[in-house]
């Protein structure tokens, strides 16, 4: 079920759909009802069979690095419009990375008494990374203050066989702006998690800091899914 604060986005995705698929038809010419209900059900077969296109709202999209149950996985946060006060991180899957469906929610962001630094919106960060325990996802997480919005880095660990089921996350974060070329740049206040590469138990993120600036942090990885797990939402 959609949250209140998303139904301008929803609004959107029907008239969208609307356009395509029932409005199509409106300038052909139908003898009988039967004509009529074949013409919906082409349009509805040419929209569904058109090719994944990413939206110019949808964001962060992020590629599992192998098939999950036989099919490719992503992450994303759909939305809207660009910039928006919301977001969710969702999971589709594809069979040849160019048709997707079977979306599944992830994560939504949390309460503000409950972990406020993730309150507004979160999206998956670098490609999750798979470990014994499931995989490993790094993430951001925003809040809203008087200053604007504040990007923070937390982790979470999600089931191996089904990516969209959250074991354990974040309640701190992992990161937040600190030093001055996070708190100060084409847009202050950004720590912004884009890719990891491990060594072993080592891990090196990278991150956008203040939109500005690509910058690296390290840590280990039993360290982290331990931390997570004694400091879990």
């Amino acid at each position: 079920m959609k949250k209140p604060k998303q139904k301008a986005g929803v609004e959107g995705s029907v008239g969208k759909t609307a356009t395509a698929v029932i409005a199509k038809p409106r300038n052909e010419t139908f003898t009988s009802l039967a004509a009529l209900n074949a013409g919906i059900r082409k349009a509805v077969k040419e929209f569904n069979d058109r090719p994944f296109r990413k939206r110019s709202g949808s964001r962060s999209s992020i590629f599992e690095t192998e098939k999950i149950n036989g099919k490719y996985a992503m992450l994303s946060r759909p939305s809207d419009n660009g910039h928006t006060p919301f977001g969710d991180i969702w999971l589709s899957y594809s069979p040849d990375m160019k048709y997707w469906g079977e979306h599944r929610h992830v994560m939504s962001p949390a309460p503000f008494d409950q972990s406020a630094w993730q309150c507004t919106k979160v999206g998956a960060g670098s490609v999750p990374i798979l470990t014994e325990q499931g995989w490993l996802m790094f993430f951001h997480g925003v809040i809203t203050t008087c200053n604007g919005f504040r990007y923070s880095m937390g982790a979470a660990l999600l089931d191996r066989e089904d990516p969209s089921k959250v074991i354990y996350r974040s309640k701190p974060y992992l990161l937040a702006p600190a030093a001055p070329y996070e708190l100060a740049g084409d847009v202050p206040n950004v720590v912004f998690p884009c890719a990891a590469l491990t060594d072993g138990d080592r891990v090196a993120v990278y991150y956008g800091a203040a939109d500005t600036s690509v910058c690296m942090a390290f840590g280990y990885i039993s360290e982290i899914i331990e931390f997570i797990k004694n400091n879990s939402l």
